[in-house]
């Protein structure tokens, strides 16, 4: 049975399409993406089944290879269905509680606000939350975590930005530009052809080798702008023991969240 239609993915890479599946009972979003890759992948995270589709197959292989990937999917999630189940949409946020980012521990304090909007500041590896009196409890963790997002940001951008120039400098010399930090869901992180790099919030959340995996593959897209043979090849010249930090970030995606 054919779950998605080639003729209708948009032109352009990557090429993409979202849709939803029925799977054990649960309506599950599928994310299918076309990449310019040597090879084809599939993972559940947080509910969400992501394939990554090499460009180079056949539009028979594509559909070949989805089938088989969803088979898999199946049988994975009949002996594991909290791999279907999705992931929180923001982080609770307790009066002393810890978060862990970028090797740095910051403790959370709870404040009522004076004024009516939400505040969040650091302070000497602390993170005060400040909260108005009205909103719910759920609407207060939900500004919490958008707020918290925005400013470590902030926070990390000097120390992204170093190591990255850093990376840089010792392995492609090439041109780097702007380097931003979002709180991107559907990547770690982006490279354009311009040299601008985008780092996702998340990421900070993950060991410093990982980090660092993740720096390493964009900055290696100033050398190849696709994910050719050449471009794992670079990457593993770089950094060889590269598929460790894959499999962290398979294995802890849905942890990385605020």
């Amino acid at each position: 049975m054919s779950l998605f239609n080639l003729e209708e993915i948009p032109p352009g890479q990557p090429r993409s399409q979202v849709f939803k599946i029925q799977l054990h009972g649960h309506e599950v979003p599928v994310r299918l993406l076309e990449e310019r890759r040597p090879s084809s992948r599939v993972s559940i995270s947080g509910g969400v089944i992501t394939i990554k589709l090499s460009a180079w197959l056949s539009k028979t292989q594509k559909q070949e290879q989805v089938q088989s990937f969803m088979d898999w999917v199946k049988e994975k999630t009949v002996k594991r269905p909290e791999l279907l189940k999705p992931k929180p949409s923001f982080r609770l946020y307790e009066e002393g509680s810890k978060i862990k980012l970028y090797n740095e521990e910051f403790l959370i304090h709870i404040q009522a606000s004076k004024t009516e909007f939400a505040e969040v500041k650091v302070r000497s590896g602390e993170l005060i939350l400040l909260f108005p009196e009205q909103g719910t409890p759920r609407q207060k963790q939900r500004m919490a975590s958008k707020l918290v997002a925005r400013i470590m940001a902030i926070h990390f951008k000097e120390k992204v930005s170093n190591r990255l120039k850093e990376l840089n400098d010792l392995h492609f010399q090439k041109p780097l530009h702007r380097v931003t930090l979002k709180n991107n869901v559907s990547n770690w992180g982006s490279c354009s052809t311009k040299g601008n790099v985008n780092i996702s919030t998340r990421l900070l959340f993950a060991p410093e080798m990982v980090i660092d995996y993740v720096f390493i593959h964009e900055l290696a897209h100033l050398v190849h702008h696709d994910h050719s043979d050449r471009f794992w090849k670079l990457v593993e010249e770089k950094m060889p023991d590269y598929m460790q930090a894959e499999k962290w970030l398979k294995k802890h995606s849905e942890d990385c969240y605020f």
